[in-house]
């Protein structure tokens, strides 16, 4: 079954914020350096929810599996090291074995700055640097893929 651009860009974008949950009970608080980015911004976070994500998907269709494990995996990956190359404190990358909060040796994104608030025009930078990013990922993903999948011109 093929799932359609408007349906998994919204699938997409759902699993790309779920390491952001954990701001939920710092908003809620008013201390989100207590909660936000802290083991859910880890490759071992990242691989226990796409094997959850994986397994439900299997256990309801019966198939599935490696397709929902892998774009779960590289959805939430992908914010993962986008928060690494985002302006911080840095990411515990390799929680449990570690809670060392890794930087990049340069900053990509300027990120959200919450002592702002939970809305400020200073965010809008944010916002516009990450879309380009994902523009351009998207559009080397479409090259790629119209590349793979056009048939060659005939002789």
């Amino acid at each position: 079954k093929t799932i359609f651009a408007p349906r998994l860009l919204v699938i997409t974008v759902g699993l790309s914020i779920l390491p952001d949950l954990d701001a939920i009970p710092g908003i809620l608080t008013g201390d989100i350096g207590r909660f936000h980015n802290q083991w859910m911004n880890s490759f071992v976070a990242s691989t226990i929810v796409a094997l959850g994500i994986g397994v439900a998907v299997w256990s309801r269709r019966g198939s599935g599996f490696v397709r929902w494990f892998s774009i779960t995996l590289l959805c939430y990956t992908t914010h993962i090291l986008m928060d690494f190359f985002t302006w911080g404190r840095g990411v515990m990358l390799l929680w449990p074995f570690s809670s060392y909060r890794y930087k990049p040796p340069a900053n990509l994104f300027y990120g959200l700055h919450w002592s702002q608030g939970l809305i400020s025009s200073a965010h809008l930078w944010t916002v516009l640097t990450e879309l380009g990013f994902i523009a351009v990922v998207s559009s080397i993903a479409h090259y790629l893929f119209k590349a793979r999948f056009t048939p060659a011109a005939q002789d």
